[in-house]
């Protein structure tokens, strides 16, 4: 049996046992679990879903602390002791020491922050990794678990903003918005562009092209992690109002960096289908071409000069059909 990703009611986590996915409906703010896999038994408390009201000490620590502890926002780079392309083993792992490490740390050690930035890394990696595969289920479990385990209100809204992402990818817009009901409000750039991501992704779970690029504002002003994800919504919302040539602009530029990290986050997210169809025929015209002028260039070296001019006048051909499509 699997759950209703879209219930509004239903909390989705891991087992703490085995790592796989459990669900129940809680009962006030207290959840029992049984994990169908190794048959553990599990009563837990929930965090609150009710946004705080008082923000000020979620970003550099509490006013009037002694020490200010900034939070560190960014999920582009791996924190210490993670790699840049860590397997999914390698991340539960990672996932099932940090945990243990907290819940052996005091509310108020130094090292509390630090090891929520890993949990909260790891869990939007892992998370990411099983959205590419379809398993839709774990995507959303880990996210959940991550919830449930760091305190800081940064990394709650770094993990409701991407929980409220994945619903509205979804198709799931009541439970996207309750995740965004839950977040604090952080003047922080990383966040906003978060949370104009998730709702931008709920704008087009409900049909609005229009919308989804209001929602997004300016290229530039997208920062951090979710860039990638605005960019590709910004590509497939183009192509759904049809301004195609601006869609391949705004592809092209996207791609600058990391071809392959955008690829992946729009074939992930499932947008732009005919821009990405585009784009991949265009690559293998264009190696077409790159061949046919390494075969002219041998030719002319060994006396054929007549064969490699009809390569090289077939390659430029290529060369004007790629560029005008």
């Amino acid at each position: 049996m699997t759950p209703d990703l879209c219930s509004t009611h239903l909390r989705i986590l891991e087992c703490t046992g085995c790592s796989q996915p459990v669900w129940a409906e809680p009962v006030g703010p207290r959840v029992t679990l049984h994990c169908g896999y190794c048959g553990l038994d599990d009563a837990r408390e929930l965090s609150s879903l009710v946004a705080p009201a008082q923000t000020e000490d979620a970003y550099r620590g509490s006013r009037g602390s002694r020490r200010s502890r900034k939070v560190e926002l960014d999920l582009t780079r791996p924190p210490e002791g993670v790699s840049k392309r860590p397997t999914i083993d390698q991340l539960r792992a990672l996932l099932a020491t940090e945990r243990k490490h907290l819940a052996e740390l005091d509310a108020d050690a130094d090292e509390r922050i630090a090891s929520e930035h890993r949990i909260v890394y790891c869990s939007a990696v892992a998370s990411n990794a099983y959205r590419t595969t379809h398993d839709h289920l774990r995507a959303r479990a880990v996210l959940e678990s991550a919830l449930e385990t760091v305190r800081a209100p940064a990394y709650r809204a770094l993990v409701l903003v991407r929980l409220a992402r994945l619903a509205a990818f979804e198709d799931a817009p009541d439970l996207a918005e309750r995740w965004i009901a839950a977040m604090p409000e952080l003047r922080v750039a990383e966040l906003d562009t978060d949370v104009r991501v998730a709702r931008a992704a709920l704008a087009r779970s409900r049909g609005d092209r229009k919308g989804v690029i209001a929602l997004l504002g300016t290229e530039t002003s997208c920062v951090g992690a979710s860039r990638t994800v605005a960019m590709a919504l910004r590509v497939d919302a183009l192509e759904q109002l049809g301004d195609l040539r601006e869609a391949r602009r705004v592809y092209r530029r996207g791609s600058r960096g990391n071809a392959f990290a955008f690829g992946a986050a729009m074939g992930a997210f499932e947008l732009a289908p005919r821009t990405r169809k585009r784009t991949a025929t265009v690559g293998i015209l264009a190696l077409g071409i790159v061949v046919l002028a390494f075969l002219a260039f041998g030719l002319a070296l060994h006396g054929n000069p007549l064969a490699a001019i009809v390569l090289i006048v077939f390659a430029l051909g290529g060369a004007v059909f790629v560029k005008t499509m």
